[in-house]
């Protein structure tokens, strides 16, 4: 947490970490995007059942497309198999088909899975994503991010910034 006009602010790069981020993600699909990243946190031991979290997910879209455009989708939901509040990043240089607001494909995933019960956090995790990703110059930066670790080290001179 940092303080910020009183408030507690949620900084994103407490949720995310460098096994958690695909920084070339290769499909065009939005099913297989989500299921990937699922395999992420399921690699980290971060998730029980990657069956029903992506059933979870899809479930989610169906309702309402979370690609909000500007090439950016921020997949979310809250199920009992993750026990804490966590983010997957891909990016897809060729762009993913997430029936976003504006009809573009998106190309920055910002996945967010946590346990019922961390609504209120879920929220502002949603939110940091939402206050980082609000430029296009920091858009810009992690479409050219190479590796995993450069996409960290712009979430954190990000967070500095905001």
């Amino acid at each position: 947490y940092c303080e910020r006009k009183g408030t507690k602010v949620v900084k994103l790069s407490d949720y995310i970490s460098q096994e958690l981020i695909d920084p070339d993600m290769e499909t065009s699909d939005m099913e297989e995007c989500l299921e990937r990243l699922v395999g992420l946190l399921d690699r980290g031991g971060l998730i029980s059942d990657p069956r029903e979290c992506l059933q979870k997910l899809l479930a989610r879209e169906k309702m309402m497309s979370t690609g909000i455009g500007s090439g950016l989708a921020i997949p979310h939901a809250k199920s009992e198999v993750m026990k804490q509040n966590r983010v997957a990043f891909a990016r897809s240089r060729g762009g993913v088909e997430f029936h976003a607001q504006d009809g573009n494909p998106v190309n920055l995933i910002f996945l967010l899975i946590g346990p019922p019960d961390s609504a209120t956090l879920h929220v502002k995790i949603l939110a940091s994503i939402a206050r980082l990703t609000r430029h296009k110059s920091f858009r810009d930066r992690l479409l050219q991010a190479d590796t995993a670790e450069e996409v960290i080290r712009l979430i954190r001179e990000e967070e500095k910034r905001s």
